[in-house]
């Protein structure tokens, strides 16, 4: 177990210190598209430490269930149908049961040979509280899982719904992995857990649908959609309000 510290997984680095990063191509940024693709489950197991549903109900929470839903129903295939267009890479951050419940969309994923890396099992389960050789049981069924389905080994991690253990880095290592991407404070990748060669390469969190929408899914989401469409539509009636102004003023003058 490790000390109550993140400088036991991270070194401090001000980015204006560091060695210039050289990209394949001589290309001065790089740009990572990364999809979560992700399983809720209608009645997930119950955790004492988080939900993602409302903490206020008891389950089966429908009209959150339905918003997350969503996502599988249409919003994969929309994603689908614009990256054909345009040809892009991707790299999916796949609930691993998905193989299980959603064949039809991970089907899709192999298809087009997009790179894959866990975010866990579930994203209704997760790792707060978990003890180390559950953990380590949960994480060699990861790997299993992906090499069963891809043929391919399991190197990279997001832990479910963003949870994680004191002890998940070292256990993630030990089953092979080589990059994660649970630490989000910088613009560029950095080394987690010094001398393991674990890299993290920052998922843009701040860009999340979540956060973009107002909130997280199961608090207060749907009052967040409300909100960006009043400020969406906000403009729309101070013009209103305008032209109704510059036609009374106009009326006035004619008089």
């Amino acid at each position: 177990m490790r000390a109550n510290d993140p400088s036991d997984y991270i070194r401090y680095s001000p980015i204006i210190d560091r060695p210039t990063i050289v990209w394949p191509g001589g290309a001065r940024v790089a740009l990572w598209f990364a999809l979560n693709v992700e399983v809720y489950e209608f009645l997930p197991p119950r955790d004492r430490y988080s939900s993602i549903y409302r903490p206020d109900i008891f389950l089966p929470d429908v009209p959150t269930y339905g918003m997350l839903d969503y996502g599988n129903r249409v919003g994969f295939w929309r994603t689908l149908s614009m990256w054909d267009r345009r040809n892009l890479p991707m790299s999916v951050s796949l609930n691993l049961a998905m193989f299980k419940h959603f064949p039809e969309i991970t089907d899709e994923i192999l298809a087009r040979n997009w790179d894959i890396f866990s975010h866990g099992l579930y994203n209704t389960r997760f790792l707060y509280g978990m003890r180390e050789q559950d953990e380590r049981r949960w994480i060699n069924e990861n790997v299993s899982t992906m090499l069963e389905h891809t043929g391919k080994p399991l190197r990279g991690m997001f832990g479910p719904c963003i949870s994680l253990t004191e002890n998940s880095m070292d256990l993630w290592v030990e089953a092979g992995l080589t990059y994660v991407v649970d630490w989000f404070m910088d613009d560029q990748p950095f080394p987690v857990t010094a001398g393991t060669g674990l890299v993290d390469v920052p998922y843009s969190f701040d860009i999340n649908d979540g956060l973009v929408m107002g909130d997280m899914p199961g608090r207060g989401g749907r009052w967040a959609v409300s909100r960006q469409l009043a400020a969406l539509l906000a403009p729309l009636a101070l013009q209103h309000d305008r032209d109704t102004v510059d036609h009374d003023v106009q009326e006035a003058t004619d008089e």
